[in-house]
């Protein structure tokens, strides 16, 4: 990564070029990748973004003297716009069992997601537009979940397991700290 915001990766036996990041905002702080190493994950400013690039799939041993495998000569590159209208994950909490996660956005909201495939599920409930969400609290023994936002208030929401799937049952809290 470098200070006009450009990541390249390279092939680290040839250093051949395999993929280009270009995105003009913040310089790169840091980098590292996930632990199963098909992620890269970077940090520019306050904001953390995560990277999928298809380069880091490697095949077996075995498949590489396949006569059936492609591998592109260019360098995959990917140019980005300015993310000022992308909503970015702000706070966490996480589910005992690891299978959901909980996100706070920087537009106010609050989404599910599934741990394993990165998807979002379903949205359970916002602050108002606009206010980032700052911090979330899950009270797995209560299955509650309690949210503060950059404006201070605090909401606490019962979460219920039904049919598979957690939803929001009620709202047991919403106060702004201050007013």
């Amino acid at each position: 990564g470098d200070s006009a915001g450009t990541i390249q990766l390279y092939d680290f036996e040839t250093l051949k070029l395999l993929y280009c990041i270009n995105l003009d905002e913040y310089a790169v702080k840091a980098l590292a990748f996930s632990g199963d190493n098909y992620r890269l994950l970077d940090i520019r400013g306050s904001d953390c973004r995560v990277w999928d690039p298809t380069i880091l799939v490697r095949q077996d041993a075995d498949d590489a003297n396949s006569d059936t495998i492609s591998i592109s000569a260019a360098p995959q590159e990917m140019m980005l716009e300015s993310s000022e209208e992308v909503v970015l994950i702000t706070s966490l909490a996480c589910l005992e069992k690891g299978e959901r996660l909980f996100c706070g956005k920087n537009d106010g909201s609050v989404w599910m997601y599934d741990a394993k495939s990165g998807r979002q599920l379903e949205k359970l409930f916002s602050h108002a537009n606009g206010v980032s969400i700052i911090g979330l609290f899950l009270d797995h023994a209560n299955q509650t979940l309690s949210s503060i936002d950059s404006s201070s208030r605090v909401m606490a929401h019962r979460l219920t397991y039904q049919q598979k799937s957690w939803s929001v049952s009620k709202t047991t809290f919403d106060h702004r700290i201050g007013v």
